[in-house]
């Protein structure tokens, strides 16, 4: 909860910082929050699980590691070439393909389940 509300002041700050000395706020305090919201979020699936896995937790790290090394590259490549506010806006929509897409296999694991 607290990690989400950095990220946000951090990109609200992001947003509206029209200086140099601005932008440097933002990104310091919006990688306050992200930093703090991976191993927040990781400590959770690890610990909601009903049984302890290596391969779950491993694949949970290693996704997300991939992902920032992704989402870094995609987010520099467009904030440089496009405007300051276009990697912001790809993120969530990112996370809402993302979500879908762990919807669909959850209903298509739930209809496997079910026959």
């Amino acid at each position: 909860m607290i990690s989400s509300f950095i990220t946000l002041i951090g990109f609200i700050i992001f947003l509206v910082a029209n200086t140099l000395t601005g932008f440097i706020i933002g990104g310091i305090v919006l990688g306050f929050g992200c930093a703090a919201m991976f191993p927040t979020l990781l400590g959770y699936g690890i610990n909601n699980a009903n049984y302890s896995s290596p391969k779950v937790s491993s694949y949970l790290i290693m996704s997300g590691s991939i992902g920032a090394s992704i989402c870094l590259f995609i987010s520099g490549f467009l904030g440089e070439h496009i405007d300051k506010q276009v990697p912001i806006i790809v993120g969530p929509i990112f996370c809402l393909i993302i979500i879908v897409l762990v919807f669909i296999a959850y209903l298509k694991n739930n209809k496997l389940l079910s026959k």
